[in-house]
């Protein structure tokens, strides 16, 4: 955990900062430039531990 935390912190702060000049989150921003099945690939191909 003490490994982990600076990069979930750092990862929230690149996400605020994507999101705070785009206007829009991560996920609207990938809706927008990938086509829709891309989304769909997903959750059939994820490792079972996740």
């Amino acid at each position: 955990m003490l490994f982990l935390y600076p990069l979930m912190s750092a990862m929230q702060m690149i996400s605020a900062r994507i999101g705070r000049v785009a206007g829009h989150g991560r996920a609207a921003i990938m809706r927008r430039l990938f086509p829709s099945w891309a989304g769909q690939l997903e959750p059939r191909y994820a490792p079972s531990w996740i």
